[in-house]
């Protein structure tokens, strides 16, 4: 194929016109190797894989918070918010690399889903997020009608922009400044995110719990920013200054993206409550918990647990594992980051409704050697080694024969020990002792 002239862009200034025939072009100059229609000049790809990769992560966490729980209308209409995402930035990246006007125009008209119903989903997914239990058909259709007409509409007519023209390397989009419908589109947006904005920070305010706080003021933040630079680029830009528009606004959901990564992973965004309180449980439980399937492969563990680190289980806990319940508890010691731990766990069977074994839960506890006692209850040399002659069986006859001093100075080691200790006999110390390893 005979290409007459092509432009290298670098930093988006042309720099270098050269004459070829080929297909495939390679210059030290410019890090990626560019394809090239005939007459169409470069195209910038890594827009295309910027959005993708943006779009895969939506379509990512979109499913994922359908699977937390996808009988909750939050669930769903958040589930739908990501969709519109997935379809702008789709319409988005192959538009970018479109040849034609044609394409361009198909591929806009693709992503128009997205852009139109972005809003509604989100103001509605707002107003039930922050508090309204009960479903408003009224407010529904309300919130609704206006992007069902403007998506109607978008099928016979342009609405956003006006034009699209190729200019060197890239296609830009000629905003409809004077359209009306675009007007109308522009307020029913700006309103809805206002108000959505103003839904979240209001519910943060008047939250009780800490969780519900931070979770709507991240993600009024992240929106907010978001909102901001969805109409910077394509609208504002333009029509305030020189600049061409070259229609990156949907890329700019990874900052709405990075709300939610954050708000899913330190708040239980969406979560069911039973999944939140479960956490609470597992995370405030003093001893370590460990929670395995049937084929022993640790798939939940408490905060405690985790620091462990990187601890092969299967080995450490069930090395002649049978299948069956381990009835009896036992000790081992764990090599950790800090040093040597010793515990004793027991693992308890889980099985299902057919009696089938589900899975296995492993609840350990440290033991402290005899030895930390002895700082914990600032215990002295000569009233540890009376200590010791006790948990041995000695008798104070023997404990004063054996450490060479008197019965009324054991006598007096005995009752300085119930001190600090805080007992009353030796049935209540040997209690207090059983909990160390000696």
């Amino acid at each position: 194929m005979h290409i007459d002239r092509i432009y290298f862009i670098e930093n988006s200034i042309i720099t270098r016109k050269i004459e070829c025939n080929n297909n495939l072009l390679y210059s030290k100059e410019i890090d990626i190797i560019i394809f090239i229609e005939q007459g169409k000049g470069i195209q910038l790809n890594y827009l295309t894989f910027i959005s993708a990769v943006i779009l895969t992560i939506s379509l990512i966490q979109g499913f994922y918070i359908i699977h937390l729980n996808s009988k909750s209308v939050p669930n769903r209409l958040f589930f739908m918010i990501n969709i519109c995402l997935v379809v702008w930035l789709t319409g988005a990246s192959l538009g970018y690399v479109s040849q034609t006007k044609n394409e361009v125009l198909f591929w806009f008209r693709f992503s128009t889903f997205g852009y139109i119903f972005l809003h509604s989903f989100t103001l509605h997914f707002c107003i039930l997020f922050s508090g309204q239990k009960k479903s408003n058909r009224f407010l529904e259709i309300l919130i609704y009608t206006p992007s069902v007409i403007l998506y109607i509409v978008s099928f016979f007519r342009l609405i956003v922009f006006s034009d699209f023209v190729f200019d060197h390397s890239i296609w830009i989009g000629i905003p409809n400044f004077n359209s009306i419908l675009f007007r109308i589109l522009v307020l029913q947006y700006v309103t809805y995110y206002i108000l959505s904005f103003i839904i979240l920070i209001r519910w943060g305010i008047r939250a009780q719990l800490k969780r519900d706080k931070r979770n709507a003021f991240t993600l009024a933040i992240s929106m907010g920013i978001t909102i901001v630079l969805f109409n910077l680029e394509p609208f504002i830009l333009p029509f305030f200054t020189p600049y061409k528009t070259i229609m990156l606004s949907p890329n700019f959901g990874f900052i709405w993206i990075t709300g939610i990564w954050i708000s899913l992973n330190r708040y239980n965004f969406l979560a069911k409550n039973e999944t939140i309180i479960k956490n609470i449980l597992l995370d405030n439980m003093e001893s370590y918990v460990v929670i395995f399937d049937a084929a022993i492969n640790h798939i939940e563990m408490n905060k405690k647990a985790s620091t462990l680190g990187m601890l092969d289980f299967k080995s450490f806990f069930f090395t002649q594992f049978t299948g069956d319940l381990i009835k009896m508890s036992r000790k081992i010691s764990i090599p950790t980051n800090t040093g040597t731990r010793l515990l004793e766990y027991r693992v308890n069977t889980i099985r299902d409704s057919y009696n089938d074994i589900a899975g296995f839960v492993l609840i350990a506890e440290e033991i402290e050697a005899l030895s930390g006692m002895q700082s914990k209850y600032k215990i002295t040399v000569r009233e540890f080694d009376v200590i010791k002659m006790i948990v041995s069986g000695c008798n104070n006859n023997e404990i004063a024969e054996k450490l060479f001093i008197s019965l009324r100075t054991v006598k007096t080691h005995i009752t300085n020990i119930y001190q600090k200790i805080g007992v009353n006999n030796k049935v209540q110390l040997l209690a207090i002792l059983s909990q160390y390893e000696y």
